[in-house]
């Protein structure tokens, strides 16, 4: 018998393999995503967060771009600190992000990219453009 969860049971099992060590993951999806919706994105990071103890750092806060409500954003991370999960959605994007939305998402990977560690990433930070 074929359930929802099937397609998606091996990348739990990948992803809470990697808690143990120092390791970051930013899940990204559009609002308006119906292959993926921000919801179900939403209840899978909860669901790998519940099976590796982790705890929000930061749940239900947004993001901007350019001084412009870019998203919602909810933050996992371990006790020490060394596995971390974020969770955004980018307003007014589909399924393709970065197709309909590669401004909003070029912002959020270089800020992902960027990170300093032992700080928390800034993702409405903006990125300087030659």
């Amino acid at each position: 018998m074929y359930t929802q969860d099937e397609d998606t049971i091996s990348i739990y099992k990948d992803i809470n393999a990697l808690v143990e060590s120092e390791f970051r993951i930013l899940f990204y999806t559009g609002d308006m995503d119906l292959i993926c919706p921000p919801l179900q994105v939403a209840f899978g990071a909860g669901r790998i967060a519940r099976n590796s103890k982790m705890m929000y750092s930061s749940a239900g806060s947004i993001w901007q771009y350019l001084g412009d409500f870019g998203g919602a954003r909810t933050s996992y991370t371990t006790w020490d600190g060394r596995f971390s999960m974020d969770v955004i959605t980018v307003r007014g994007a589909g399924h393709s992000v970065p197709i309909s939305r590669p401004d909003r998402v070029f912002q959020l990977i270089n800020n992902f990219i960027m990170y300093e560690p032992g700080r928390n990433i800034d993702y409405s930070k903006m990125i300087p453009r030659r």
